[in-house]
């Protein structure tokens, strides 16, 4: 029995599954470049972390601009949301902060006032909400604010940090592509054995 049509199609498919390893491992390593040569080597995301946060803080900053985000922030949805959480705030600054500067208030202003004061301030707010919120976001989104923070937090985060979140999230999809590369060895490690028997 010749042992080649066994052996050539496992090392073609181990072959396939070693390169696609050290592709993704190129990705993230090494994480600090080495000079050989007058050549430098460094994985593809290290070496290219701060361009990549630039692309990528640019594009959020362009699509969030395209998904008419301060028209969706700025709608009365949003502010029902928030409305429990600022009756709350003008409640405890008319109870507490306002009586507490100025004394004589307290006196003058009961449960009731408080009551009133607090719908004619919620329904001032409401009215005032998206133009403000719109303003906000147009000029955040206007100027390169967005863009920088998004870029700065990219470049900031650790290669190590992305790869770890890379590996948790794509597990799956990895071991897939390794699968894939070994089935793509295997395949041709047979074609080589069906040619070499033809011979």
């Amino acid at each position: 029995m010749d042992y080649r049509l066994f052996v050539i199609p496992i090392l073609s498919a181990f072959t396939g599954w070693l390169v696609i390893w050290m592709l993704l491992k190129l990705l993230f390593h090494p994480k600090q470049a080495w000079k050989i040569a007058g050549f430098t080597i460094q994985g593809i995301l290290p070496g290219q972390q701060q361009k990549l946060a630039q692309t990528l803080g640019k594009l959020a900053s362009t699509e969030l601009a395209s998904a008419d985000l301060p028209q969706k922030i700025a709608g009365p949805d949003s502010f029902q949301k928030l409305a429990p959480h600022i009756e709350a705030h003008i409640d405890n600054f008319l109870r507490n902060k306002l009586t507490a500067e100025m004394p004589m208030i307290a006196v003058l202003i009961g449960d009731k006032t408080i009551t009133q004061l607090k719908a004619v301030f919620l329904k001032e707010l409401e009215s005032m909400f998206p133009l403000i919120m719109e303003n906000y976001i147009n000029n955040l989104l206007a100027g390169q604010e967005l863009e920088n923070m998004v870029a700065k937090k990219l470049s900031e985060l650790s290669t190590g940090k992305l790869e770890k979140l890379l590996k948790g999230s794509l597990a799956k999809q990895l071991l897939m592509a390794k699968m894939m590369g070994a089935f793509v060895g295997l395949i041709i490690g047979i074609a080589g054995v069906l040619i070499l028997s033809w011979l």
